[in-house]
Parts: structure tokens; sequence; C-alpha cells
């Protein structure tokens, strides 16, 4: 009679839940998949271990989280870098486990061998709770020998930045690097993860966001995937940490292959290195974790090269204006406020000044970014 009512009891308590990792095709966006099959709440305990490995005490999504979903956070990962086929969590949570994942996710963009999960909810008699079967998308012997192939890649880049560079040196770098040698292509294979990055070549803003962490995971910088949206649709981006602020950049913006910066040079700085304030006028962040406060500008690519203007300066502006067109080079300058932008557009384009600094030049061609208060001036 008890194995009996064991084995009632046992089937009324089975929940089976499935997760899709965030896909961005075509960069629409991160989109998070979740499918609940059972009802009911059940008052039952884990059994999931005790004690667990921490990988992550580096990782800033992973510090936002409480003691609790740090430890399925690090259960969950462990299982995974271990492809083990069922994983045993310490929570019975649904939304846990759901926001977990996505944690794990934007922390962990060289995790290109997964992409979803299943998990069952269970009250059988000495094994309680979630038990989660990730869904890998290759052997663990295939999964090795692509990380080979992947890692004789991100070394051969890395050999080519100075031992002595900075963090905004090494921003610059991946930012650059991934734009450079990565095509924009939305139906590209593996375009999820990191494979069509570093072995494709071809990928679209989930793609070049995995990537970026996983670069600056190997030059000891912290970043994290950013999941939201923008007018066209999902989408992704990064945040990254740099000389101990926060910075966020947006490497498929820059590529002058997608949208509205198809007009521009192969690579826009627009978006590297920005602050929370400017992301925001374009990006929506839909992320289960809060976000740091981005508000330095210390690291921005236009406060670097010194093409940013808190005020109007009619010839210092003038002048890298003259220092393009003599070059041959496209070039842009970024202002602070608005006020200071307006004053530089009527002066050099609405009012033709910019003859007074390109002698001999009587059509300008430029593009105006007025979210981003900056213009680009095109000589090349």
């Amino acid at each position: 009679m008890r194995n009996r009512f064991s084995r009632i009891k046992a089937l009324s308590l089975i929940v089976i839940i499935a997760i899709s990792v965030m896909c961005l095709g075509g960069c629409s966006g991160p989109v998070s998949c979740l499918s609940f099959f059972g009802d009911g709440t059940f008052d039952i305990t884990s059994d999931a271990p005790e004690s667990v490995s921490t990988y992550s005490e580096d990782k800033y999504v992973y510090n936002t989280l409480d003691e609790t979903s740090k430890k399925v956070y690090d259960e969950l990962y462990e299982g995974i870098i271990e492809m083990e086929s069922t994983i045993k969590v310490s929570t019975l949570d649904d939304k846990v486990l759901s926001d977990v994942t996505e944690c794990i996710a934007a922390d962990h963009g060289e995790l290109f061998y997964i992409d979803g999960y299943s998990y069952t909810k269970t009250g059988l008699i000495g094994e309680s709770g979630f038990k989660v079967s990730p869904n890998y998308t290759m052997k663990k012997s295939d999964r090795d020998a692509m990380q080979e192939r992947i890692d004789a890649v991100v070394n051969s880049w890395l050999s080519e930045i100075p031992g002595n560079a900075s963090d905004y040196e090494k921003s610059k770098w991946v930012y650059e690097t991934l734009i450079n040698r990565v095509d924009y292509v939305a139906n590209a294979p593996d375009n999820q993860n990191i494979i069509s990055v570093f072995i494709n070549g071809q990928t679209v803003c989930q793609g070049y966001s995995n990537a970026a962490t996983y670069l600056f995971s190997k030059l000891g910088i912290q970043s994290f995937v950013v999941p939201g949206a923008t007018e066209t649709g999902l989408h992704a981006w990064n945040c990254v940490r740099l000389d101990n602020e926060y910075y966020l950049m947006d490497i498929t913006w820059g590529n002058a292959n997608y949208g509205e910066y198809s007009d521009a040079n192969k690579v826009s700085y627009n978006m590297l290195n920005v602050t929370s304030q400017e992301m925001n006028r374009t990006h929506e962040v839909q992320a289960v974790f809060p976000m740091p406060d981005c508000h330095s500008i210390n690291d921005n690519y236009f406060y670097q090269e010194g093409l940013y203007f808190d005020t109007f300066q009619r010839e210092k502006m003038g002048m890298i204006i003259h220092n393009g067109y003599v070059k041959g080079e496209d070039i842009s300058i970024k202002c602070g406020n608005i006020e200071a932008y307006n004053e530089m557009k009527e002066y050099f384009i609405d009012n033709g000044h910019f003859t007074e600094y390109c002698g001999g030049l009587h059509r300008l061609k430029y593009v105006a970014y007025p979210d981003n208060m900056i213009i680009l001036y095109k000589f090349a």
C-alpha cells in the first residue's frame, strides 16, 4: 500500500519545463522562451549538493545575485562545463532557475555548445528538486576540438595587442577587430554563438556580444552581454569595466553593414564606451539583473581621441575638420550637450563655414547623429 501511494504521489508532483537560450535571429534580440507543463505548487526540498565550485567570482552579473541564486548559478554552470546530462540544482523556484540561466548567458558568452535547457520538478521520495537537462549541440569531444580551433584564432588575434596597452586601447582593439574581421550577416550559421565569429567570420548582435565578452575575459577585463531592444526589435550589446568605471558599447551598431550606419565608415565609433544616458536614448535594457550606472566619459572614444567638446569651440573644431580634409580622412566630432551640438551644426553645416577650413571645397558630405550629438564629416 505504501509503495502504491508513493508512486501516485510521485506522478502528481512532476512538472517538466523547457527553456531555450536567448535567440537573436537577424539581431532581432534576445528572447527567453519558457513553456510550463503541469500544474500545482509543491512544498518540497531540493537534494542538490551542499557545496559546489565557484568559477564566476570575477563576473559582474554573478555578483548581483543573492547567495541562494549564486549557488544555483554555480551548480548549473559547473554542470554545463562538465557537459553533465542531468544537473541537480538547489532551488524549487521556477523564476530563480529561469533568471539564473539568463545571468549565466550574460556572463559567459563562450558557451557555444548549448542552446537551451529542459528541467523537471519532481517529488520522488529521496530525490526531490529540480533536475536540469541542458540541450548540448555537440558531443564533449567535438566541443573540445572546436574550443581548440576557437582559441587558436583568439590567441592569434590577441598577439597583436601591445603588452602595455591601456584598458581603453584594449576596448578599442576589441571593437575594431570584431567589426573589421567579422561581417554582419542576418542569417549566418551559428549566429547565436562565438563559432560564427571566430570560425565563420559572419554573425549578428548576439554573436558579436558573446565574442566581445570572451575576448575581454582573455584580456583580464570584466564585461557582460546586455539583453534589450531598439526601435527595430530585440537586440544585444555589451557593458565593460575599464579603469574601474563601467561603459557601454554596441559593436553591431559600429558596423557599417548594419542599419542606420550604412552610410558611415566601416567602423563607426559612436557606440564605443558610452554612458547609460546616451545609450538609453536608442536602447532599452531588458535584463533580469540590475545594471551598473555608466556615467564616466574618461574612456569614451571621442574623449580619448580629443574629439569631444562640452562647448562650441569654432577654431579647435575647425582645425579638426581641416586636418581631416587635408588627409582625405573622415572625421567625427562629438558634443557633450545639445547646445554645443546645435551650434556646431549651424556654423559649419547650415551656414557653410566649413569652406573656411576646407580650401576649394564647396559641397560637404556629412552624417548627423543627433541622438549621440555627433557629426561625421566625410572626406575619404
